[in-house]
């Protein structure tokens, strides 16, 4: 037995030897694949480590107690009903909770700091000649010597030096560090606040880590600022607490669940959030477990990719050394024997390649934790874990003899008679039984290998997540399987376009029929990658250019401004408020004011009407609404004002008239039934709860498009009753648009936004959660490079004779490099264009209907686009360069 074992390891380390560039290749086959499950398998754990081991720093502390809401469009803190309507005495505390708190911190020998947290507070770097773009940040009103209680948070400039000796005057601010790089903020510059004309001074830059994370998404996107309590009156927000954080000292043995339970008990409003540390980080613990086996599942496709490598490479080395194998089977070794001697071949490489991998892993580590800390707004320290590279290991090892079955099981149907015939070609292959035994095999081993790594958190047993493994994967197979046919006769397409005269392209045309199904697999690959690549920007540069148009269509205008006054004075009040600061301001292009109202519809046509919500408890925008109707001013030519399916639009000459433009409730209450409402019928509504109750007449239909905010559009002068919301956006043009925010934000009782705000937070939660997509988007790509270069090679290899006719007939090699380099660029030209393709057809569907206007690749995306191209090319290039070794021998 072990010299059985001993001959059958020498037999493929020998073979390996003699494979050369092949084994180096196929080894990276494996490698590819091995490397993007240990990079994410690192950059799991790395965010499982991050995250549960700065909990209590990043809680501010053992135990947090908040009030209040923290939203940019919270408001002002100091004025009842505004950023929700949370009363005044629930989102702060009171003195008597807080002497309650500071004797039960004593009482355990704790540290309590007494904070604010504030939003929709926006800072604005200023000096001498200019101001830059007001910025959304959250706000920290601290007591500098006793924040946080955990630990002091010291400066990187200038470094080290902590709060405490930085806030030493009310007009001191310190800033975070991605919001002064964001607006290139050094200490000692000037910004101003929002509330206030007061400049503020720049004392002090710290971490963005230190309050950025997932709490905190403004101050992750945006940046957030600390300022002294006593600064809260110059800004003109509330200066009791809303934050409340006790540390316990590390040595005391305190359950903290149930401190956090008893303190639940005695806060009287019910809108008090108590978070502790220990239930944090066991959450944490349990979401960054789920992030981290998704992370590894996500990049099993580079694995698989790698694995088609192997099939490839053995193959191919399979038909090459029949001779050899028949003589094997003529000097007496059976076929279990033969199949033993190629499955340790297949182990060697196995072994082989994923060592490579893994090392390649963990030198990658580092730079796919930047990846990961787009997702999760913390930095990432590099580690080196251990479990990472075992990971990768078995993974690859598994992953090389499944998918070394089907060239093993070919290499046992050898026949001996073959010696009989050296100089014939002979074509050696598995039975369809035995290929369908081998292709459920793959399945059946990737499934279990899936099922194990979600482990449970998909059904909550590792049986149930093996079944969803086991049908995902042959649902993914099958998926593939139909792309690779479809791959396969696109080749088949390509090989017989036109050559036009010129020889190397026809012979270039025709070199790719010679292995089809190879190519086929080799395109879907780099097909795979670029798609991934392509769709993340494509698409959320669509979306951001959708929005753009939404927001100019709908709102009409770059500047919103809500006045709070409007919450208790006539909205014409509040305008005349906002229309005497905006006639003092240069660059004012249109003004719009949107109004908006509740209303129920009592009758259609003097018939009493029924709504088909009346089952459901109420109407479909509650408290018996069923229409969410808007009034529209405006001196914007380009504003719209409905977009119509049947009857008309509004024009100026409607208003003060009665009229209506609805999209109207139908019979079915999921709104595919009838619809109840037609152009020409009298609608009699009752506005906001009986305010007001009017008749007005139906001239036009809505389109079902989301041009069109709200279901109902009124003319301006109809209605009576004061209005459920209003605001006004304003359009400026772009040389003013700074200091224009800049002076609005001083506005009191006023709410300003610049509307690129919003862009600005789409687009920087699409950046974080494609992070992890994209990187393993690039690992794909990797394997892709990796399974083209091992093909380039084996077709290389399989057509020396092919090579050898065209050098005897007077071909140089540099001519026969080129007929390849063209081969091949085809082959990634044509894997680019369907790649980035699906993503331009995705964009096309999702922007025509959001635009009107198909954009399949949005300007923005451009530069990718034209990169991933090159890319591709490069990436054909190198494979046969890297080939054109055996061309010259």
């Amino acid at each position: 037995m072990l010299k059985t074992t001993g001959f059958a390891i020498r037999y493929a380390l020998n073979n390996l030897r003699r494979g050369g560039l092949w084994t180096v290749f196929a080894l990276f086959s494996i490698a590819a694949g091995v490397t993007a499950v240990v990079a994410l398998r690192s950059l799991g754990l790395a965010i499982g480590d991050t995250l549960t081991s700065t909990v209590r720093e990043s809680n501010n502390g053992d135990i947090t107690l908040s009030r209040g809401e923290n939203s940019p469009l919270a408001g002002l803190t100091g004025i009842e009903g505004v950023g929700g309507d949370t009363p005044t005495e629930q989102r702060i505390f009171t003195p008597q909770e807080i002497t309650f708190l500071e004797d039960y911190a004593q009482e355990r020998d704790g540290n309590l700091s007494l904070y604010s947290l504030l939003a929709g507070i926006q800072v604005t770097a200023v000096d001498e000649v200019t101001a830059g773009r007001p910025q959304f940040v959250s706000v920290f009103l601290i007591d500098a010597p006793n924040f946080p209680p955990t630990r002091p948070v010291l400066a990187l400039d200038p470094k080290g030096v902590p709060l405490s000796e930085l806030l030493i005057d009310d007009h001191d601010i310190v800033v975070s560090s991605n919001f002064a790089s964001g607006r290139d903020l050094n200490v000692g510059d000037s910004v101003h606040v929002s509330g206030t004309s007061d400049l503020f001074t720049v004392k002090g830059i710290v971490s963005a880590d230190e309050e950025a994370g997932l709490n905190d998404l403004i101050a992750a996107f945006f940046g957030f600022v600390y300022l002294d309590q006593r600064s809260a009156d110059i800004i003109g927000v509330e200066t009791a607490p809303n934050r409340i954080s006790i540390a316990f000292p590390i040595e005391a043995n305190i359950n903290l669940i149930q401190e956090a339970r008893y303190l639940d008990r005695e806060m009287t409003p019910p809108s008090t959030s108590i978070r502790n540390a220990t239930s944090l980080e066991r959450a944490l613990g349990t979401v960054t477990d789920v992030i981290g086996r998704l992370i590894v599942i996500s990049g099993l496709g580079a694995l698989v990719i790698g694995g088609v490598g192997i099939i490839n490479t053995m193959l191919v080395m399979v038909r090459r050394r029949t001779l050899e194998i028949a003589t094997l089977k003529t000097f007496g070794l059976k076929g279990g024997q033969i199949a033993t001697l190629f499955v340790w071949e297949a182990c060697l490489l196995g072994i082989g390649g994923s060592a490579l991998g893994v090392m390649l892993g963990y030198a990658l580590g580092g730079v796919v934790n930047r990846f990961g800390e787009a997702l999760v707004q913390q930095s990432l320290v590099w580690r080196f874990y251990p479990e990472s590279g075992i990971y990768g290991m078995v993974l690859g090892l598994s992953i090389t003899l499944v998918f070394g079955v089907l060239p093993v099981l070919t290499a046992t149907k050898v026949r001996p008679a073959i010696v009989l015939r050296p100089n014939e070609t002979h074509i050696v292959s598995a039975g369809i039984l035995q290929s369908i035994g081998a292709l459920l095999l793959v399945v059946l081993s990737l499934g279990v290998m899936v099922g194990t790594i979600l482990g449970g958190i998909i059904t909550d047993s590792w049986w149930g997540d093996v079944l969803v493994g086991l049908i995902g994967t042959a649902i993914g197979f099958v998926v593939i399987g139909l792309l690779i046919v479809l791959m396969w006769v696109l080749v088949w397409l390509i090989s017989r376009l036109p050559a036009f005269g010129i020889i190397d392209l026809r012979l270039a045309l025709r070199n790719l029929t010679s292995r089809r199904w190879r190519t086929a697999t080799t395109l879907l690959a780099i097909a795979a990658g670029m798609f991934a690549l392509s769709a993340i920007t494509f698409v959320s540069q669509g979306v951001r250019e959708v929005l753009q148009f939404q927001i100019t269509s709908n709102l009409g205008g770059n500047v919103l401004i809500f006045p709070f006054t409007s919450l208790f004075l006539s909205a014409d009040l509040a305008e005349g408020g906002i229309n005497a600061q905006l006639n003092e301001l240069d660059g004012i292009a249109y003004r719009t004011r949107h109004d908006f109202y509740q209303m129920k519809i009592e009758a259609v046509n003097g018939e009493p009407y029924q709504s088909p919500f009346a089952d459901f408890g109420d109407g479909e925008f509650g408290d018996e609404a069923d229409l969410f109707g808007r009034v529209i001013r405006t001196d914007n030519p380009y504003m719209n004002n409905g977009v119509v399916s049947s009857g008309r639009s509004l024009t100026r000459e409607d208003i003060g008239k009665p009229y209506l433009l609805v999209r109207p409730p139908t019979d079915d209450p999921f709104g595919n039934g009838e619809a109840l409402i037609q152009v020409g019928d009298q609608v009699t509504v009752s506005v906001n709860d009986g305010d007001e109750t009017i008749t007005l007449e139906v001239v036009g239909i809505l389109a079902d498009t989301p041009n069109n905010l709200g279901n109902a559009i009124i003319p301006f002068e109809t209605l009576t009753a004061r209005p459920s919301a209003s605001f006004t956006v304003v359009q400026v043009e772009d040389a003013f648009l700074n200091e224009t925010l800049l002076t609005l934000s001083n506005m009191p009782l006023a709410f300003v936004l610049d509307i690129s705000f919003i862009d600005g937070l789409i687009t920087r939660l699409v950046e974080q959660m494609s992070a992890i997509p994209t990187a393993v988007g690039w690992l794909s790509l990797f394997a892709a490079a990796t399974i083209m270069a091992n093909t380039v090679l084996l077709a290389t290899l399989e057509r020396r004779k092919q090579i050898g006719v065209l050098k005897a007939i007077g071909l140089k090699t540099w001519r026969i490099i080129g007929i390849m380099l063209l081969e091949n660029s085809v082959i990634a030209l044509l894997g680019a264009t369907l790649g980035l393709g699906i993503s331009g057809l995705i964009t096309a569907l999702m922007t025509a209907s959001g635009l009107g206007n198909a954009i399949p690749i949005p300007s923005n995306a451009l530069p990718l686009a034209f990169l991933l191209v090159g890319i591709a090319v490069v990436i054909s290039w190198f494979s046969t360069l890297a080939s054109a070794r055996v061309i010259t021998q």
